[in-house]
């Protein structure tokens, strides 16, 4: 049976605490807000922006209070810093399951409770603000005030939470410390102002046009945002939850447009490379054959050192095709199960006396101290080497490169987990004109002559073999890091 779309209204992704959970409404003078708010291309005007909501919809701030308690953000001080943290997280955070917006099931009746919850909060934030001795005080004040009476818009939202059990719902620790303070005789000083704004409210919020230096209009305009709050097929907060999803595909194609593109242009040029091989090999192997013949019969010393040059530039190109036939059609992978640490520490020692040359140190940082995985170990060293020279190389004077090992979670969230390889050195980084091509077969950021530019080309062939994946970041004179994701197995 079809439900009455006029009995329902729109809610915020819900709240949850084992199998309880509370689903906050969303009004729509705050779906407007929020969409205007993932629309701003200024990361300054979109905390902006979220403040100025939370300084107005206590259910809002609520809501944001308890997701960043959930995903472990730190203890806000204001409403600026849980914007803040909210700002870069908003669009991940504003995830609706399919279908939850429009099974809303809020009753229209509850409204007039939230009118009267949404005036007393604003009412309390803005008497805590008007009576602080400072400004971080003030701060502090307004944001408990939003919600010092956050049990109550839970309990019109889900189920009913007791402020005194260990157990307190979907609340954060701090904000649940702090409600508890209230119902002593607290000495916090934010505390004690909240309670004073909350009895002068009660006693004469309703008598006048004014309370102390608050305007009541505030708690006016606070009441009427739930007046005309509209369902959900049609009205902001459908658009919202529309709006959150396109912006989520949009930001999955940007993340990976990039990579899918460099992984197709480096098949590319691994066919390019391959071809290229069969035909350019032959003739060096010509030309090799005929220096030496032609040097075993030369006498005359000038013409021995030039035919002895001719040799050696002959299997220079001929490494240079060994390399690209290794990048093209590498051989098959040898795996052996394998302790990835072990692994990472022989390759650690046998650059130490290149690093201390330079006067660089290379440095593998803790963490697990056993990770298994199969894969081969010869291949795989390898490309762990290319990383950390092509790293040493960029360093300037007394610089170091970390090492890590570390288990880390797949996109998939069924799949298994990956042992992840972190190398991070504190060189100049990668200058953006380079960032495309760092692995391209021949290229190399440094000047012509230094290097074949096929170390990271390697290691890009390796992982991708072991069906993994290697990603950079780099800022300029911040260092570059480059990470390479394993499959791994059970440890042993």
């Amino acid at each position: 049976m079809n439900k009455d779309p006029a009995r329902y209204v729109a809610r915020l992704p819900g709240l949850s605490s084992g199998p309880s959970v509370w689903f906050l409404p969303l009004n729509d003078h705050a779906s407007f807000e929020l969409s205007r708010s993932l629309l701003a291309d200024d990361p300054a005007a979109r905390e902006v922006g979220l403040a100025e909501l939370m300084s107005v919809d206590p259910a809002f701030t609520l809501w944001a209070a308890c997701w960043m308690g959930c995903m472990g953000g730190p203890t806000p001080r204001c409403v600026l810093d849980l914007a803040r943290w909210l700002a870069t997280r908003l669009l991940s955070a504003l995830n609706w399951p399919d279908g939850e917006v429009a099974e809303a099931g809020l009753l229209r009746d509850v409204r007039s409770r939230w009118r009267e919850l949404s005036a007393d909060s604003v009412a309390v934030a803005n008497l805590a603000a008007d009576q602080a001795a400072d400004d971080a005080r003030a701060a502090e004040g307004f944001l408990l005030g939003m919600l010092h009476n956050a049990a109550d818009w839970l309990r019109s939202c889900g189920p009913r939470i007791s402020l005194a059990r260990p157990d307190s719902g979907c609340l954060p620790g701090w904000l649940l410390t702090l409600l508890r303070e209230r119902s002593r005789s607290s000495r916090h000083e934010t505390v004690q102002l909240v309670v004073r704004a909350s009895n002068l409210w009660r006693e004469a919020g309703r008598r006048g046009r004014r309370v102390g230096q608050v305007d009541l209009v505030d708690t006016i305009l606070a009441r009427k945002r739930w007046q005309g709050c509209t369902n959900t097929e049609a009205g902001t907060p459908h658009f919202l939850q529309r709006l959150t999803e396109r912006l989520r595909r949009l930001e999955q194609l940007e993340q990976h447009f990039d990579e899918t593109l460099e992984q197709a242009k480096l098949a590319s040029l691994g066919e390019l490379a391959y071809g290229a091989s069969h035909e350019i090999n032959n003739p060096l192997a010509n030309i090799s054959t005929r220096a030496q013949a032609m040097l075993a019969q030369e006498s005359d010393a000038e013409k021995r050192r030039m035919l002895a040059t001719i040799n050696a530039q002959a299997f220079r190109a001929n490494e240079m095709i060994a390399d690209m036939m290794l990048f093209a059609r590498p051989p098959a992978l040898v795996k052996e199960r394998l302790d990835l640490v072990q692994l990472i520490d022989t390759v650690v020692a046998e650059l130490q006396h290149d690093a201390q040359l330079q006067g660089s140190r290379i440095v593998r940082q803790g963490g697990v101290e056993t990770l298994v995985i199969e894969a081969d170990a010869t291949q795989l060293a390898a490309a762990i080497r290319a990383v950390c020279v092509n790293a040493l190389e960029a360093l300037i004077a007394d610089g170091q490169v970390d090492i890590s090992v570390a288990h880390a979670p797949q996109p998939q969230p069924d799949a298994n987990t990956c042992a992840r390889i972190t190398i991070r050195d504190s060189g100049p980084g990668i200058p953006p004109h380079v960032r495309p091509h760092i692995f391209d077969p021949f290229f190399s950021g440094r000047e012509a002559g230094r290097g074949l530019g096929f170390g990271l080309s390697k290691c890009w062939r390796v992982v991708t073999l072991h069906g993994g994946r290697v990603s950079v970041a780099s800022a300029d004179r911040q260092g570059t890091t480059f990470v390479l994701d394993l499959p791994a197995t059970d440890s042993l």
